[in-house]
């Protein structure tokens, strides 16, 4: 096989390179995914190449490649990853252990989770005690055996020590096929604990779901076993997991995080202190979830599981009624989603009286005749949002419910209560100040001046709802808002190109 100096030798005849100095870089990735062998490194450059990850520009007449890029997205080769397994089997068994407990960690790992489990675990039938300074020794070995890689291309935020990753998963399996199943489970649940006791916050964040992934291997037989406070303890890990999950659109690993958390909990004592809170929140999840997977059934059953709750206020059942709503929506049920919505306001004290109405109205009659009287419309745009906080906590949960009503209105064309709803939103607005929801609110309200008419009022006010969203990190409410400004308002101001 070649040598490093070699390969880039073959790279630079090969690809008839003449600055020898550009092609070092990525020499070091060819040899490190082929080991040098001139077969397989013909293979991978031809790879490289149908994968775009090197091309030739014609217009500068010369090859081009993203190091970082090609890193990042392969592998070792198939043939020279079984000459990788067949080095493993000769390694020494102090390089085992600490492969062992690497290959806990996951396909990537930090140097630093390493050497806490290492300080923490000790001594047992699988791992050895030793220093860090023989640790990175290790490291090194496994490193120069291509069995792991330096990871330098910022994947991680953490600045902290090295990280690493496994050249391939086989490899990454291979590390633990010697260990009992019973004793990996109970290795993987001890290096979870170990690693959730000792991260801080912002750790935590980083490696959340290895973390979760770890403890929850554990199994009954280990799970089973834990006292009460410290079932709690996990509970709030899988619930940590599975809210980052929602918020990376990784709705069945939410799914599975919040139904673990939820076994967690004592069956006869979950809906009471101090498990209340977290079931509370673990079935709120479950239903959102189950929501967005479109799984009708199990968003029923969460829902019916909050809902049935005596014990809990309106405030505790608003996302759970909101699930409901949605999905009424989204299963071609307005007329069932306008009544539930209807019951919930009438819970949150949100009523439309003669009177109420009439005040909405006239208090959205003195706005229009203010705004009428604003020369620059950057000034009203200035004004809107200068607007405070709506901090009325019974506003604010209504508020979420008024904007589907109004969404809901509008499928079933009934432009007067549709008015209704946008008077009441845009009064509220203007007089308790801005909440999450305001983006649509001002979708809304544009809509209202395009239905009168009123179209250059309409695509300021929709501008507006745009900008807002620069003020509101809610992703629901920015996909309602960009969908409803651009469709439903600025068409009828600006050609769309």
């Amino acid at each position: 096989n070649l040598d490093r100096k070699g390969t880039d030798k073959f790279i630079t005849n090969l690809m008839s390179l003449e600055d020898v100095d550009d092609s070092l870089p990525l020499a070091e990735v060819c040899h490190q995914r082929t080991r040098g062998n001139p077969l397989f490194l013909y293979k991978f450059l031809h790879l490289l190449w149908k994968e775009k990850l090197i091309d030739f520009n014609m217009g500068c007449h010369r090859w081009e490649w993203d190091l970082e890029n090609i890193a990042a997205r392969t592998v070792v080769t198939h043939n020279a990853l079984e000459l990788l397994l067949r080095d493993f089997s000769h390694l020494s068994k102090e390089v085992r252990s600490v492969l062992v407990l690497s290959s806990c960690l996951g396909s990537c790992f930090s140097e630093r989770c390493l050497f806490l489990v290492w300080d923490k675990m000790g001594v047992n039938s699988y791992l050895h005690q030793g220093d860090r300074t023989k640790i990175r020794q290790i490291l090194a070995k496994a490193e120069e055996k291509q069995f792991i890689e330096r990871v330098t291309d910022g994947t991680y935020k953490l600045r902290a020590g090295r990280h690493y990753r496994w050249t391939h998963d086989r490899i990454m399996d291979l590390a633990i096929s010697n260990v009992p199943d019973d004793a990996l489970c109970a290795l993987r649940f001890e290096v979870g604990s170990t690693l959730f006791n000792a991260l801080n916050e912002v750790e935590l964040e980083e490696v959340i779901f290895t973390v979760a992934n770890l403890v929850n291997s554990g199994g009954r037989s280990v799970l089973g076993s834990l006292e009460g406070s410290r079932r709690l303890q996990l509970a709030r890990l899988n619930l940590l997991a599975a809210r980052r999950a929602m918020e990376l659109s990784a709705f069945n690993s939410a799914a599975r995080y919040a139904n673990a958390g939820v076994e967690l909990l004592p069956n006869r004592r979950r809906w009471k202190d101090p498990s209340k809170e977290l079931m509370l929140e673990l079935s709120s999840i479950s239903a959102e979830v189950a929501g967005s997977l479109s799984r009708r059934r199990d968003l029923e059953r969460w829902c019916e599981e909050i809902l049935c709750r005596n014990e809990l206020t309106i405030y505790d059942k608003l996302r759970a009624y909101i699930c409901l709503i949605d999905s009424m929506g989204k299963n071609d049920c307005p007329d069932q989603a306008v009544d539930l919505c209807r019951v919930v306001l009438e819970n949150l004290d949100c009523v439309f009286t003669k009177n109420q109405v009439g005040r909405d109205e006239e208090a959205l009659s003195e706005r229009l005749e203010a705004i009428a009287k604003i020369e620059h419309d950057d000034e009203y745009m200035q004004l809107v949002i200068d607007l405070p906080l709506m901090d009325d906590r019974e506003k604010l949960q209504s508020m979420t419910i008024l904007t589907r009503l109004c969404g809901y209105f509008m499928i079933l064309q009934d432009k007067q209560s549709f008015a209704m709803i946008v008077s009441r939103m845009a009064r509220w607005t203007f007089h308790y100040g801005l909440s999450l929801e305001s983006p649509v609110v001002f979708a809304y309200y544009a809509i209202s001046f395009i239905i009168r008419g009123d179209f250059a009022a309409g695509a300021l006010n929709g501008w507006i709802a745009l900008s807002l969203l620069e003020e509101f990190s809610n992703r629901k409410a920015k996909a309602r808002t960009i969908f409803l400004v651009w469709y439903y308002v600025l068409p009828w101001s600006r050609h769309i190109r």
